[in-house]
């Protein structure tokens, strides 16, 4: 009780010496280099010597109040901000974006189930540790303020400077009275305003960098990142300015930097500075619309709208023409640029001048692709020309040997510039049927039969189809749908054997006759091929028969079309030889005999008349067409008879034809 009465004592004391210093001139708060009240400690007072810096001075001879030299830490944060570099605010950014970037899933959660609860305890721990620094006198200081503000309300009555005289004397009172209070406010908010201040200048440095900027001709004429900017913004002023001129490069002075930090809103991009660059050359220049196509500068115009116009000229008639969900555009790209330009004849056209040039035509090829059905003179015609003209234009194409897919030039001149129209178009087109061949011991070997006619299929295609200046150029297949399913053609091959007896003869055609000492010689040649194209049935066999009721013997094969109407089939060399005889008379009719070498002929009998088309001495290959299926001579119907003839003696066809 004792020592606490003591403190309390001392406290009076001190509260005394101080009053009394500000009355008699006795040493009052300015003298104590620091206190700290503990209101726990009720009568405790702690001196902490610490010098006071020119800052507090300045105040207290204000305010007749000494602050503490803690004040200073704001000069010292200011500094040290100050003094960040752009390249390390800029690492630091990038890294944190980065790091944010890796760890932003973890950190929300994290966030809800840890920092949240972490900030509020920290909250409370804060408003806990603020009451505990506030003394309990608040009241008391409420009622102060309030008293205050009514005397300066009085004060301000009579005149300005009385209520700022009456503002001054209560905050003098209110500093020595509440000392501890305003104490323990600073200490809360200061390093809140200190943190505030740290942000706001990393904040502001990071949206800064260092740049160059860029003196031409004594003009500031903007700020670059780096020197390629510039270079980049020169090189297309050289081009703009040299354009026109005759194999002269425009003269570009070179520029003077100086390092700046500025914000990144405020750098320039090349287009900018080569703006100004032209700005700033000695010469006469005009603000006009310039025309490239593909990149290529063609010249400028005066009026923007002028040059449009130009070009929606050329486009409106395909327009007209055009379906109403078909695009039509411009086969080149055409750019307009509003820019600086010389101002001469050469580079400022106007709209006569500009139309003239673009309708004009240059020299370009222009291709076609063949498709199915195509020949060369319905080509030719359907570009206007002849077809020795479109012979010219390709010198390698003949017209034998044009084909679906092959490209075809059709013009060595086309349009300034060209106006392509896309749409879509459906056509159809036939699905080739599959062949499908079965084997048959019906048959014999060397003949077939076809059971089931082949037919094709029809398919629908749909195609976004491009015309450039009215010519189908290439399409594109967008969808594809069957109309028709083709139908399978099946053919029964045979594979009966002929059987030869031991005394040489065969036994042919099915009819069980016997024909003595006619085959008694085996062809080494290879076997023949079918003679006829389209007929694979037989209708009458090799050997003896009965005819118009009297027995005869049949020293060939009659070859018809399944079903008849064999009239006009091609009836082809069943392999590579000499024509030796050619007969238009007599049983045969139209008839041919051709020597293969090595003892072997082959004939073809009944031909129509005027379609052979060898005669003798005529060289034919396998295959080749030598006439058609008729029915002159001795016969009742269209077919072919075709004979082998080995080493003088006819024999049976079949074992030779594979």
């Amino acid at each position: 009780m004792q020592k606490n009465a003591g403190k309390k004592s001392d406290k009076q004391n001190l509260s005394g010496m101080f009053l009394s210093g500000r009355m008699t001139g006795q040493p009052g708060y300015e003298d104590l280099d620091y206190i700290i009240y503990d209101e726990y400690e009720e009568a405790e007072i702690v001196l902490i010597p610490i010098e006071a810096d020119e800052e507090s001075l300045k105040i207290s001879k204000v305010f007749d109040f000494s602050f503490s030299k803690e004040i200073g830490i704001i000069d010292a944060v200011m500094s040290v901000c100050e003094q960040v570099g752009q390249f390390t605010v800029s690492v630091l950014v990038a890294a944190a974006i980065t790091l944010w970037n890796m760890i932003k899933r973890p950190a929300v959660f994290m966030g809800k189930r840890l920092i949240v609860p972490f900030f509020k305890f920290i909250r409370i721990k804060i408003v806990h540790s603020v009451r505990k620094r506030i003394p309990k006198d608040t009241k008391e200081l409420q009622k102060d303020i309030y008293k205050a503000v009514v005397r300066i309300k009085k004060a301000s009555k009579m005149g300005f400077r009385s209520s700022v005289e009456e503002l001054i004397k209560h905050l003098r009172m209110s500093f020595v009275k509440y000392r501890r209070i305003w104490i323990g406010a600073f200490n809360v908010a200061f390093p809140a305003v200190c943190i505030l201040i740290l942000f706001a200048t990393l904040n502001n440095y990071s949206d800064m960098a260092f740049a160059l900027k860029v003196n031409y001709n004594g003009q500031d004429i903007g700020y670059v990142e780096n020197e390629d900017v510039y270079n980049r913004a020169k090189e297309s002023a050289i081009k703009r300015l040299s354009t026109g001129a005759a194999g002269e490069e425009a003269n570009v002075n070179p520029p003077k930097y100086e390092i700046e930090l500025l914000a990144l809103n405020k750098l320039s991009d090349s287009k900018t500075i080569s703006e100004e660059i032209i700005k700033n050359t000695d010469g006469n220049y005009i603000n006009a619309c310039g025309i490239y196509i593909d990149g290529e500068f063609v010249c400028a115009v005066k009026s923007e709208a002028d040059a449009i116009n130009v070009f929606d000229q050329i486009l409106e008639p395909h327009r007209k023409k055009a379906d109403k969900n078909a695009t039509v555009a411009f086969v080149e790209e055409i750019t307009y640029v509003q820019s600086l330009y010389p101002d001469t004849e050469e580079i400022i056209w106007d709209a006569k001048k500009l139309q003239d040039k673009i309708t004009s035509t240059k020299s370009d090829a222009v291709y076609y692709t063949v498709e199915n059905g195509d020949t060369l003179s319905g080509i030719a015609s359907k570009h206007g020309l002849y077809t020795s003209e479109l012979l010219s234009f390709n010198p390698k194409v003949k017209s034998e040997t044009i084909h679906v897919g092959d490209k075809l030039v059709v013009s060595t001149q086309v349009n300034y510039i060209r106006v392509k129209v896309m749409k879509t178009e459906k056509r159809k087109v036939d699905i080739a049927y599959e062949t499908e061949t079965k084997e048959t011991n019906t048959l014999y070997k060397g003949t077939s039969k076809t059971v089931q006619k082949g037919q094709n299929g029809v398919e629908r295609i749909t195609e976004m189809v491009t015309y450039i200046d009215g010519v189908k150029t290439y399409a594109t297949t967008l969808s594809t749908e069957i109309v028709k399913q083709p139908v399978t053609e099946i053919i029964h091959k045979g594979t009966k054997e002929v059987v030869q007896n031991s005394g040489g003869g065969y036994y042919g055609g099915g009819y069980g006759n016997y024909l003595p000492g006619n085959g008694n010689s085996s062809y080494t040649g290879g076997k023949l091929r079918w003679p006829t194209s389209q007929a694979y049935s037989i209708s009458s066999y090799y050997g003896w028969r009965t005819l118009y009721g009297r027995s005869d013997f049949h020293g060939g094969v009659d070859i018809v079309r399944p079903g008849g109407n064999s009239a006009g089939l091609p009836v082809l060399a069943a392999a590579g030889g000499t024509v030796v005889s050619y007969t238009t008379y007599g049983s045969y009719g139209y008839s041919i005999v051709i020597d293969h070498g090595n003892g072997l002929r082959t004939r073809y009998a009944h031909m129509i008349p005027g379609s052979v088309s060898v005669r003798v001495g005529s060289r034919v290959s396998s295959g080749q067409q030598i006439g058609k299926i008729g029915r002159s001579g001795n016969v009742t119907g269209y077919h072919l008879h075709f004979e082998v003839i080995k080493n003088g003696a006819r024999v049976n066809p079949l074992p030779y034809i594979r």
